[in-house]
């Protein structure tokens, strides 16, 4: 069964978010579509199936993903690998119930922005990630984000060889 549906439109304000959320959990799905519906100027869609999302979000149609990793149709990691190929904007965070530093780590080097573990203790946290990567959008693209980086990196190593000069003594 497959969930394709949009719950709750918010009109009050100025620029419309979308957020997907896909989990094979039906009570994780229904949990967090109320949880993050209720947040002004969100649309929420969810996905049963990850096979019936990835198309919508390599083009780019949600601003945040909320994706479990153990899915039988297709891993989140695979989802994660497949949606970068083609979009490198959309905020992703990975859920799951069965943690390990390897999929942490994988997760993070495809590029997942955040990492939840499921059963969720504290709801408000979902809430507070949702406004954080609102906020805080990401570049356009890896290559944009990697060269502000080497920019970074080379303006700090430019500035610490100006300060550190050498004493001369007589």
């Amino acid at each position: 069964m497959s969930f394709g549906k949009i719950i709750k439109i918010y009109h009050i304000g100025d620029i419309m978010k979308k957020v997907a959320v896909v989990d094979d959990e039906l009570e994780i799905l229904g949990m967090l579509e109320r949880l993050i519906s209720r947040e002004k100027n969100v649309e929420v869609r969810v996905f049963s199936n990850p096979l019936s999302a990835i198309d919508e979000a390599k083009a780019g149609h949600f601003d945040l993903i909320f994706l479990d990793i153990g899915m039988s149709q297709m891993t989140g990691i695979e989802f994660l690998k497949d949606l970068r190929k083609h979009n490198y904007k959309t905020r992703v965070v990975m859920m799951t119930g069965s943690p390990t530093l390897d999929k942490v780590l994988q997760s993070h080097q495809i590029g997942a922005d955040d990492f939840m573990l499921k059963p969720f203790k504290n709801l408000k946290v979902i809430i507070d990630r949702v406004h954080f990567f609102f906020d805080n959008p990401r570049k356009e693209n890896k290559m944009e984000v990697n060269q502000i980086t080497q920019e970074t990196e080379n303006t700090e190593n430019t500035e610490n060889n100006e300060t550190a000069k050498p004493e001369i003594n007589d």
